[in-house]
């Protein structure tokens, strides 16, 4: 599962990047009970958080910078999102409207 999440990041089809965000990629330590992998976009005024679990769920966070108001904060089927033409993109669709 989270194989796929970092195909995802690393591809063309990565709403965020093609964006012009700037993205921050987190794994963590091999010895947890629960593997995980944390991505933090920094895109105009905006600060997202996407958290992706080994199990197949994940968990979105979009918060202002400049209101420190959080615009987004849901939890998501990761699989799910992974399957469509372009992954997350209406997260960044809340980000930039």
């Amino acid at each position: 599962m989270l194989k796929e999440v970092v195909n995802w990041i690393e591809s063309k089809s990565n709403v965020f990047t093609m964006h012009g965000c700037e993205v921050e990629v987190l794994h963590s330590p091999e010895e947890s009970e629960t593997q995980s992998i944390t991505v933090d976009f920094e895109c105009e005024n905006y600060y997202c958080r996407l958290i992706f679990w080994d199990a197949g769920y994940g968990h979105v966070e979009v918060v202002d910078v400049n209101t420190e108001e959080t615009v987004l904060d849901q939890s998501f089927d990761v699989v799910e999102h992974l399957r469509t033409e372009k992954p997350f993109h209406d997260f960044l669709i809340k980000m930039t409207s």
